[in-house]
């Protein structure tokens, strides 16, 4: 049997312990190519960020944050699949630092930011 690993949904990058950078991305997509490969005979893995969406029935599914995360699981699997769909929508930039406390309210809040 064939192995497929897709990937699905936001990453969310923490900029304290309260707060983080995301996108409104919902992870249908990942999560219809999921479904289908699995009924086309796949065995599947899916990798997914924070959705509302239910995984189907009978695939591995690996919760994951932060692009770090989904990084680290994909490079963790790559070599077990025989495809891989990358369908996660990825963020851009991650704070330069993440806060330890929750940052006091203020009027303005600088985030300096990187790839």
């Amino acid at each position: 049997m064939k192995k497929i690993l897709i990937t699905a949904g936001p990453t969310r990058e923490k900029i304290d312990p309260i707060r983080f950078i995301t996108n409104s991305s919902t992870g249908r997509i990942g999560y219809l190519l999921a479904e289908l490969a699995r009924k086309k005979g796949f065995k599947v893995i899916l990798i997914t960020g924070p959705t509302f969406l239910r995984p189907p029935k009978g695939i591995k599914v690996i919760c994951i944050e932060s692009a770090k995360e989904l990084k680290k699981e994909v490079l963790r699997h790559i070599s077990q699949v025989d495809c891989l769909i990358m369908a996660a929508a990825v963020g851009d930039y991650r704070p330069l630092r993440i806060k330890m406390r929750k940052i006091k309210r203020r009027k303005e809040l600088i985030l300096p930011l990187m790839r």
